[in-house]
């Protein structure tokens, strides 16, 4: 059965019991009509397994620092059903009571079915014993089928469909911290809810509420709630005027705190990276969740006993404030303390802002010094592509890429983000075709309306791109100006019009201090 006949197969769940039963190593809720599919059965026959999960007919789909999706058809009495199973890992974050905040997402989630909203079919939750600690689990139909909003393609058909979900949450009395991806669109367009997690039912929201609640969902979206999708979303949601303006303004401070609030955790022990002392007085911030190859890796990639690059590393580059070099999947840069934090800290800023990047793997510090560890990103940067005349991209990939880039650049400088060292030597073209900004010595932090610094870094591109001698130079800029204004579409037209002209006399005054080398 598929997912959609599973959500059509379970019957009303007005008045029904959740069915609970205990195993030898399993302990289940199960959600209301979920024992008419014949999952209990299966349950049962699971619950004296040493690993109740570990069957051939679900496969690992992904695997996180805090949560493993299992996916499969199994065979449940007379009919085959496909299940998604969300199961907890052992000893993360130190939490003995994962089993009850996976019940209590299914609670709010056959919750929210009572209340009439859509949402993907609670099945069951609980916990299992495994030889290697409790694990929650949680249990609801597939969502092979669905879809995740994705802010990068979402057009507005869908966007209108995800305000009508939201405003039918509301007005349902449901308080959520939603983000798109808690919701999921089917074949049809219809937008479903996934996941509540810390959510509760009460009163519908007052205005106060709703804006904070449309703020940091369309926080996630290109220009926020004034262009494109969040307009677009606030048309579903039927939102007034003054709730718009109100939400509008809430995003611009929620990305503000967004950023802080990675850059706290970028040098904190939590969820996000784990901090470690060695005996000899090294200091380590390391990305949970990395693999123990990748960790043996970095580690192996300190500076040798003289101060230089190990002898196995490939050196990329040997300067006065420090060296580069890589191994096959990781990039180390050099450099004192206080650089390194903020080359540490500028990654996970990017990242939060949803610019692309590499991203940060580890930072250590040692007497003052420091090695900041990044992924590598493969192939050559976007000069070397565009200078290659073998691989230099025709007018239609270089708009493609243009706008690309155009959104990257746009949506740093709407968080407030700038990069005075933007240009084609720092700029990799990722497999997925996103631009990703390398080399981030020149990120630094502003308010979010403060737009100093923006012509200064789009000046840089713009020579950049300028002695390039491209024909179809005004075409590319075109369509870079497209993907930029989207992103930051919450400039006003005059602001706009003086921001290009910053640009072109940055521009000039750039070439004029970097007179090219003859040939």
């Amino acid at each position: 059965m598929s997912a959609a006949g599973v959500q059509r197969a379970l019957p009303a769940a007005d008045g029904a019991d959740i069915v609970t039963f205990e195993g030898p190593r399993c302990t289940c809720a199960l959600a209301p009509g979920a024992t008419a599919l014949g999952l209990a059965d299966w349950l049962r026959s699971r619950a004296a397994a040493a690993h109740p999960f570990d069957d051939p007919a679900l496969e690992i789909v992904t695997e996180d620092r805090g949560r493993t999706l299992l996916r499969g058809a199994l065979l449940a009495g007379a009919s085959t059903i496909e299940i998604d199973v969300h199961l907890g890992r052992p000893g993360f974050d130190g939490d003995v009571s994962r089993h009850r905040r996976a019940r209590a997402e299914m609670d709010r989630l056959v919750a929210a079915a009572d209340r009439g909203l859509p949402v993907v079919a609670p099945l069951a939750a609980g916990e299992v014993r495994t030889t290697a600690g409790p694990r929650g689990f949680s249990i609801t139909a597939s969502t092979r089928e669905l879809v995740t909003p994705d802010p990068a393609t979402l057009d507005a058909a869908a966007a209108r469909e995800l305000g009508r979900l939201l405003r039918q949450a509301h007005d349902a009395g449901l308080h959520a911290a939603l983000a798109p991806h808690h919701t999921r669109l089917d074949r049809s367009g219809r937008a479903l809810l996934v996941g509540l997690a810390g959510g509760r039912f009460a009163e519908p929201p007052d205005d106060d509420e709703r804006a904070d609640a449309l703020a940091l969902f369309c926080g996630h979206f290109d220009g926020l709630t004034e262009g494109g999708q969040g307009s677009a979303l606030l048309a579903g949601y039927a939102a007034s005027l003054t709730l718009a303006d109100r939400s509008f303004r809430r995003a611009r401070r929620a990305r503000q705190r967004l950023l802080q609030s990675a850059g706290r955790g970028a040098l904190r022990e939590g969820a996000v990276v784990e901090h470690v002392t060695t005996d000899g007085g090294e200091q380590w911030w390391i990305r949970r969740g990395l693999d123990v190859g990748l960790r043996t890796e970095i580690e192996s990639l300190r500076p040798s006993a003289d101060g230089g690059a190990p002898q196995h590393a490939e050196v990329v580059r040997d300067g006065r404030r420090g060296g580069v070099w890589r191994s096959e999947r990781v990039v180390v840069k050099e450099r004192d303390a206080a650089h390194g934090r903020r080359l540490f800290v500028a990654a996970h800023w990017l990242a939060a802002a949803g610019v692309p990047g590499a991203e940060p793997l580890a930072l250590r510090i040692r007497r003052g010094r420091s090695t900041v560890a990044f992924e590598r990103l493969p192939g050559d940067d976007l000069a070397a592509r565009c200078a290659d005349p073998e691989r230099a991209p025709d007018t239609r990939e270089a708009c493609a890429l243009a706008v690309r880039l155009g959104r990257a650049v746009g949506r740093l400088h709407a968080f407030g983000l700038r990069n005075r060292d933007l240009k084609l030597d720092n700029l990799m073209v990722r497999p997925d075709g996103e631009v990703a900004m390398v080399d981030l010595d020149g990120v630094v932090k502003k308010r979010i309306l403060d737009c100093r610094g923006e012509g200064r870094d789009l000046g840089r591109l713009r020579a950049a791109w300028a002695r390039l001698d491209r024909p179809d130079e005004q075409r590319v800029v075109r369509a870079f100006w497209r993907g930029y204004h989207r992103a930051r579409s919450c400039l006003a037209h005059k602001t706009a019009a003086r921001l290009r002209r910053r640009i072109e006399e940055r521009a000039r005054e750039w070439e004029a201090a970097h007179p090219r080398r003859p040939a």
